[in-house]
């Protein structure tokens, strides 16, 4: 089994695309939670998530700080949302960290053959003011 999570880069400087995946799994029942942070204070909550589209699979929670499944996103296999990087004048505290977790169970009733994984993903926020004074998002090297 393998549960990954995945940056994609998009044409909006200040938005990345993520993707949770689950591959060579058949179990009936799957979720996740993404939350993003960064090393300042003990890891304060950076950056707004957001929903892709009309999609009915997955919730936006406290106000943009978690992404997860819902009822009806636990019939699949993987989710995308969006990550909109933190305003140009927000500091950042070096790397931001994606922590994505997985659920997946059998549907029987007990704990067995029920599994929970993690993924983790660093990301450097480097602020650019543009004329828009939006912030690029870039890999950490």
């Amino acid at each position: 089994m393998l549960f990954s999570c995945t940056l994609i880069y998009t044409n909006d400087v200040n938005c990345l695309m993520l993707m949770m995946t689950f591959e060579k799994t058949d179990t009936e029942i799957h979720g996740f939670q993404i939350t993003a942070q960064d090393s300042y204070f003990g890891n304060r909550l950076v950056g707004t998530f957001i929903n892709v589209g009309d999609d009915e699979d997955t919730q936006i929670e406290a106000g943009g700080r978690f992404a997860t499944h819902t009822k009806k996103g636990t019939q699949q296999k993987f989710w995308h949302v969006k990550w909109q990087a933190p305003p140009a004048d927000f500091w950042v505290a070096n790397p931001v960290k994606f922590y994505a977790m997985g659920a997946e169970a059998d549907n029987d009733g007990t704990a067995m053959g029920d599994y929970i994984y993690k993924a983790t993903r660093l990301l450097v926020i480097e602020p650019k003011k543009t004329e828009k004074g939006r912030v690029r998002a870039a890999k950490k090297e």
